[in-house]
């Protein structure tokens, strides 16, 4: 008798376990062993499972790429790009020219340009001659310009001056007109206007234009340190050419872009040493 009843308890305690197995579990994976719902061949989800009974799994509700990874219930940040003028990219690129040494006996000079992505960044260089005390330079810049490749990735003219070869002072305002660029003029001296329009009356009595031309540009001071440059400006305010050439700086106050069209203008056949203070 006592055989029989440890016998049905054992069968009893066999039977529990193997239902215990059968029933989904509280929290995660089902046990191994658990039967398929009958007629769907899936087994039913765990108590904290997020899938309806049909067995798909609910879709989160969308958040934006900049707001994932933000604990939920916080609020949203608006994306803000950092601020910058309309159009004006970060490192702009630049002409800059310089004329080389020459002497009053030569009848031409030459001319250097360089490509510069701002600050000193040089990417192409230019080169091209005019006459000394001539007419020509304005036609000379707009040639160099628009024949390079570079033209349609740059955003300025940088000038050492009105001037190239002397008196052949460059029209400004025309430049603009034909390369489609701003054009800025750049010394560290304020020109002395009247000496230069005696000059011009004793020693070209025939061109009356330059006057003009010297004039035609009002001159402002870009106060950099450790001493400020005299800039005329066409086809951009004065801030804008203010922040134009203070993008250029590398050391000292005078652009790097026109330092080394400088340097490299002084070592072309017939130039001398160059003694910048640059």
């Amino acid at each position: 008798m006592e055989e029989r009843v440890e016998g049905e308890e054992a069968v009893e305690r066999w039977e529990a376990s193997r239902s215990m197995a059968t029933q989904p579990p509280r929290y995660g994976k089902p046990l191994a062993g658990r039967r398929p719902e009958e007629g769907t061949g899936e087994s039913p989800p765990p108590l904290d499972d997020p899938r309806p009974s049909g067995g798909t799994r609910a879709r989160a509700p969308f958040r934006e790429e900049k707001d994932r990874g933000r604990p939920a219930g916080l609020p949203s940040i608006p994306h803000r790009p950092p601020h910058r003028p309309v159009g004006v990219k970060p490192h702009p690129r630049v002409f800059a020219f310089d004329d080389a040494p020459f002497g009053f006996e030569q009848e031409r000079t030459a001319v250097v340009g360089v490509v510069v992505v701002l600050p000193s960044y040089v990417e192409g260089v230019l080169r091209g001659d005019v006459e000394v005390d001539g007419a020509d330079a304005t036609d000379v810049l707009v040639d160099l310009v628009n024949s390079t490749p570079h033209r349609e990735a740059t955003r300025a003219i940088l000038l050492g001056g009105i001037a190239l070869g002397g008196f052949n002072v460059v029209d400004l305002t025309r430049l603009h007109q034909a390369t489609g660029l701003p054009v800025v003029t750049v010394t560290r001296r304020a020109p002395d206007l009247p000496a230069m329009e005696e000059a011009i009356r004793k020693h070209l009595p025939g061109r009356p234009d330059l006057l003009a031309l010297l004039r035609a540009h009002e001159l402002f001071t870009v106060p950099l340190r450790p001493r400020p440059l005299w800039v005329a400006a066409v086809g951009l305010t004065r801030k804008e050419a203010t922040e134009l050439l203070r993008r250029s700086l590398v050391r000292g106050s005078f652009p790097e872009p026109l330092r080394l069209a400088h340097l490299m203008a002084s070592v072309v056949p017939g130039g001398s040493p160059s003694r910048s203070r640059a």
